[in-house]
């Protein structure tokens, strides 16, 4: 299945002009095009789920991860769950992402855990 899904024709060409716009070098950015869907960018349509989808497609990009975490502890686009969202945040913490240090500490406190998940 292609991963813009069900989107009409002109969602993915409002989405092509948007990255033609932001991404000077050509180079599909699956963060970006999460971040566009997340936050509904104008012209296109918010859509939680087909933003965790492409988050999910950008591998090993702790700004992606994080925002899956996200997703994951709020219930946005994906069913909650608070061990996949420390996962997440856990992953990108190992990639060095200093804002997956604070949502696993912010998550294990809110959880009740005093000690980290790291």
């Amino acid at each position: 299945m292609h991963v813009l899904g069900d989107c009409d024709l002109e969602d993915i060409q409002a989405c092509m002009q948007l990255l033609d716009d932001y991404d000077t070098d050509g180079i599909l950015d699956h963060r970006v095009l999460g971040d566009f869907f997340f936050k509904g960018t104008y012209p296109l349509k918010r859509d939680p789920e087909l933003a965790f989808r492409l988050y999910s497609m950008a591998e090993n990009d702790p700004s992606a991860l994080c925002s899956m975490g996200l997703m994951y502890e709020n219930g946005i686009g994906v069913q909650q769950s608070i061990p996949d969202a420390a996962r997440c945040y856990g992953k990108a913490f190992e990639l060095s992402s200093e804002r997956a240090e604070w949502l696993l500490t912010s998550l294990c406190i809110r959880c009740g855990d005093s000690s980290p998940l790291l």
